[in-house]
């Protein structure tokens, strides 16, 4: 039995229902009979205190695993995130944010513009997302495109692949940052006071991945220190599953945020194309033991 805890719509229901499903009704979910879960990933840890004890397979709606409850979730269980499902989406949102804070989007007061045809767009992630938008950046406006990741879903829109051991060459190379990282343990903090001491004073940087990828006390130091340097977010920093989207950097002129609407809270029409992007591969896994996305656990815990 497949348990999705997200109402999915007749196209995505019918691609999964001859293992039967019980398409978003959590009330009446005989939770022992779940062996097969489409979630989102802060739903588990309830779902599993609740009885659901059964699983041999995750797959998540999200593209981040990082709030799965490891500790509670057997080594046996197969996990499948849904990395890609909403690339397209965020991707415009990054390219949105580069594009507003280097002209001045919505400003009433005179700030010089800044350039971006022909720029050194640095972008930590090279998975889904990085390679859209160094796809956009590469077509769009000529920039010369660095990528820091330890694998690349398409290597060939990057001039330079770099592993996380040159951020630090990386960064200061940057006129224009995007980070696209995953949260994991390998990704915690890892743009803090050290690393962007290193950046350009007029650096662009825009995060559509997952907040504390970026410490928020050392952005809001650089910004505060350096008014030429222009930081946007869709994400924010989390106590628990929550975000708390009442940050300090609201106050700073160079500061620019939105309230995590680049992925599934764009709009419906983007839930439903990951949501279909996750029970596709879902399915694939269900028929030939073959699926995109595995996750690995020792990257969390």
């Amino acid at each position: 039995m497949i348990l999705s805890t997200y109402k999915l719509n007749d196209k995505c229901a019918e691609l999964l229902s001859e293992w039967g499903l019980n398409n978003g009704d959590l009330n009446h979910a005989d939770l022992q009979g779940v062996d097969v879960a489409l979630v989102w990933p802060n739903l588990v840890e309830e779902l599993v205190r609740k009885g659901m004890q059964n699983l041999t397979t995750i797959q998540t709606l999200s593209a981040g695993v990082d709030d799965l409850p490891y500790n509670l979730i057997s080594e046996n269980v197969k996990i499948f995130s849904n990395a890609g499902g909403y690339s397209q989406s965020v991707s415009e949102h990054a390219m949105a944010f580069l594009l507003s804070l280097s002209k001045n989007v919505n400003r009433r007061d005179h700030l010089e513009s800044y350039g971006i045809g022909g720029k050194t767009l640095v972008i930590l992630g090279g998975g889904g997302i990085g390679s859209k938008v160094a796809q956009m950046a590469r077509y769009g406006f000529g920039c010369k495109i660095i990528g820091v990741s330890r694998s690349f879903k398409d290597p060939g829109q990057f001039d330079e692949k770099l592993r996380t051991e040159d951020l630090d060459y990386a960064v200061e190379s940057a006129d224009l940052l995007v980070c696209a990282l995953p949260l994991n343990k390998f990704t915690k903090n890892i743009l803090n006071v050290k690393t962007l001491s290193k950046v350009k004073k007029r650096l662009i940087i825009a995060n559509v991945g997952r907040a504390e990828a970026i410490n928020e006390d050392d952005i809001y130091k650089l910004l505060s220190e350096n008014p030429e340097t222009r930081f946007a977010t869709d994400v924010f920093w989390r106590a628990g599953y929550k975000e708390n989207f009442d940050s300090k950097l609201w106050s700073l002129p160079n500061f620019m945020g939105t309230l995590h609407t680049a992925g599934a809270g764009a709009s419906q029409e983007v839930k439903d194309m990951a949501a279909e992007a996750a029970v596709r591969n879902l399915r694939s896994y269900l028929q030939t033991g073959q699926a995109q996305n595995a996750v690995k656990r020792n990257d969390y815990v």
